[in-house]
């Protein structure tokens, strides 16, 4: 496989900026490389020995992000047995069914005003003992009764472990849900290089043995 050019410190953090997109968005930059390619050999930009290097080096990425992609394809039944684990082989059809019965107008900068709809002010716990970085949101709607016994989804923010916070990521999924009768469970948690594996997934168990304990307070189960 492709491994990343540093693995412990403070390098991991351009290292990671750098791979992210590429690795999230490989096909569109191989197809994006290999335009330009066409455009400079029609140019000529490869006829000297400096342009059959770059287009050898060119050619060797195209191959990388390839991989890259495979790699990505080849991890979606990690996403898809889960679910039809949970809800069954038809699971999409349920999700099919899920109509959005208005569209709030939230203004260019929507992200606050969202988050402000569904986390009441009392909605911002402390699953852990580590402060400001072992806090969490509850994405609920205002109605949901307490007993509702509903579905619960612990949100994880991304960012390789090292930039996660709650804020603002994924608050269209979480507030989707949260129309639909879901309780999300947003957390921050310790991140790297300033703190090592494993204390980010310790922080992931506090909050799941936080959820066990009270979740129920707020209508979820």
């Amino acid at each position: 496989g492709v491994q990343p050019l540093a693995r412990d410190g403070y390098p991991t953090i351009p290292v990671f900026a750098f791979g992210w997109p590429t690795s999230e968005m490989s096909p569109l930059y191989m197809a994006g490389s290999m335009l330009d390619a066409v455009r400079r050999g029609i140019r000529g930009d490869f006829r000297g020995a400096r342009g059959r290097i770059a287009l050898l080096l060119t050619t060797i990425s195209w191959g990388l992000l390839y991989l890259a992609h495979r790699r990505n394809v080849a991890a979606q039944p990690y996403f898809e047995d889960p679910l039809r684990e949970a809800l069954g082989d038809d699971y999409q059809a349920i999700a099919e069914k899920a109509k959005v019965t208005r569209r709030l107008i939230t203004g260019v900068f929507p992200n606050e005003v969202i988050r402000r709809r569904y986390v009441e002010k009392a909605g911002t716990v402390q699953y852990g003992p580590h402060g400001r970085e072992n806090m969490a949101d509850i994405w609920r709607r205002a109605d949901l009764p307490r007993d509702g016994k509903a579905p619960v989804l612990l949100q994880v923010p991304g960012g390789a472990w090292a930039i996660g916070m709650r804020k603002p990521q994924s608050y269209p999924l979480m507030s989707h849900l949260a129309d639909h009768g879901w309780i999300c469970v947003s957390i921050d948690y310790r991140v790297s290089p300033r703190n090592t594996w494993p204390d980010h997934i310790v922080d992931v168990k506090r909050a799941l043995a936080w959820i066990k304990e009270h979740i129920a307070e707020y209508g979820g189960d």
